[in-house]
């Protein structure tokens, strides 16, 4: 691989995934441990989709009470736009939050930086 590939692969990691790949690769972590931090990864991206999902039905909460009967259709869409952008943004933050919460002991047990 030439050196430009290498440099634009290592610009697309982030420095959040590059210290989770240090926990990943640490050598005295034990196989319990590398099994729980295996499944809340995998609880983390079933989270991720369902962050987008949430998202896309907040689209759609607008439609749905009856006071937005007097709005026009083009405010109506903005709104219902503003609300899925909300709920996106948090359920994103919460998911990450919660993942970290979990994550952070190890990187003080195994001492990782």
């Amino acid at each position: 691989m030439s050196s430009f590939k290498e440099l634009k692969k290592r610009e697309k990691i982030k420095a959040w995934e590059s210290k989770i790949r240090r926990l990943y690769a640490c050598e005295h972590l034990s196989d319990d441990d590398l099994k729980y931090l295996n499944i809340q990864y995998d609880l983390y991206k079933l989270r991720k989709t369902n962050t987008y999902l949430w998202g896309i039905a907040g689209f759609g909460i607008p439609y749905f009470f009856p006071f937005m009967d007097g709005i026009f259709w083009a405010k109506r869409v903005v709104f219902a736009f503003l609300i899925s952008v909300i709920v996106f943004g948090k359920m994103r933050t919460r998911n990450r939050y919660h993942y970290e919460t979990i994550i952070m002991p190890y990187f003080e047990k195994y001492y990782i930086k």
